[in-house]
């Protein structure tokens, strides 16, 4: 009788060309020609429970996986030739913007400075001998000219070797933790081999990987939680920090950045994340649990309680949620939503209600 029954509804509901007391007379007329055929029986009350429904906002997500990222990771290189005078600081030290690393044959350099400041000094001196005599009228133009001409070369040569001599104390342009060295105190470099590979971690990004059809959803500063693998039962809030214009030839995805704080530096570059976008918020909505809808044919329905009786509503499903999904249309607040034993009524069927949640 019940399997009977059950086809009758299931074809109704799918036709849409009957009303829900069409469908409760058509399955009162099938039990009563069961039980003329089987003789009388005593009519069940099921046991369910239910769930009253209540009103809630509903996000539409976006999850991505991705890659953590140093915010800021800088290869400082020689800018001079020499030897490695020396070093302050080892791998995994924390340094400030400023602060000095690395210096190189500051000696040979300190030569070369004394040796310009006195050809500075001497083409001085000549230029303003140079330059009595031209007054007494003794000196000539060309003897003035060349004597000018050394003076500004030896200022020149002067600013030469004090640059390089500045070039020879390596500082850290960055506040940041040194990641590697590449070269030891006593150890040659030739200008523009690496020294010093410098992160910053107190903050961090996460690189993904979004979708043509998605990236239209989403702009700079948007909101985003990044979980990891490697740090179970947190989430960290972040910001889009940046969107790429293009997309990347190899993955036809926007490259995109997710800047999140790393102020006790638990996040480490390389760990795998997932980044939770929000494309839509739909506030006043209603759900439902997943395991509560069925379907049949394409249409979905779930059975809810009214005054004892069990009850037919078709519905329309939105956005999916962990493991609730928005019920569009068909249910409102308020509905008692049948949540345990649904699968074996139908409608007008009495139901007996032994718990009751929220």
């Amino acid at each position: 009788m019940r399997i009977v029954a059950t086809f009758v509804l299931c074809g109704l509901i799918i036709g849409g060309g009957y009303a829900v007391s069409t469908v409760a007379s058509r399955i009162r007329a099938s039990r009563a020609q069961a039980a003329t055929a089987t003789g009388p029986a005593h009519e069940r009350v099921s046991s369910v429970k239910v769930m009253i429904l209540k009103s809630c906002t509903v996000e539409d997500r976006l999850v991505l996986t991705g890659g953590v990222l140093p915010w800021e990771d800088i290869l400082i290189s020689a800018e001079t030739g020499g030897k490695i005078d020396w070093q302050g600081v080892k791998e995994g030290d924390r340094v400030e913007a400023g602060q000095e690393l690395v210096r190189i044959d500051t000696r040979l350099l300190n030569a070369h400075l004394d040796q310009a400041r006195a050809q500075e000094k001497l083409a001085a001196q000549e230029s303003h001998r140079i330059q009595a005599l031209a007054e007494k009228g003794v000196a000539t133009t060309q003897a003035s000219d060349k004597v000018a001409a050394d003076k500004e070369m030896a200022a020149a040569n002067l600013r030469l070797a004090e640059i390089q001599l500045q070039k020879s104390a390596v500082a850290a342009p960055i506040r940041g933790i040194v990641d590697k060295l590449f070269k030891d105190k006593d150890e040659f470099v030739d200008t523009g081999m690496p020294l010093v590979r410098l992160v910053q971690m107190d903050k961090v990004k996460v690189s993904v990987g979004v979708p043509e059809r998605e990236v239209g959803n989403f702009a700079p500063d948007a909101p985003a939680v990044v979980t990891l693998d490697a740090i179970e039962g947190r989430e960290f809030n972040g910001s889009i920090h940046k969107i790429a214009t293009t997309a990347d030839p190899s993955t036809l995805t926007f490259v995109t950045e997710i800047a999140v704080d790393n102020p006790d530096g638990v996040i480490k570059p390389g760990m795998v994340a997932r980044v939770r976008l929000v494309r839509r918020v739909c506030p006043d909505s209603v759900t439902v649990p997943i395991f509560s809808v069925m379907t049949v044919e394409n249409q979905r329905f779930v059975m809810v309680e009214d005054s004892g009786v069990a009850r037919v509503r078709p519905i329309e499903i939105g956005i999916i949620q962990d493991d609730m999904v928005q019920a569009v249309t068909g249910l409102k607040p308020g509905d008692r939503l049948i949540v345990s034993g649904q699968r074996e009524l139908i409608e007008g069927e009495p139901v007996q209600v032994a718990e009751v949640t929220n």
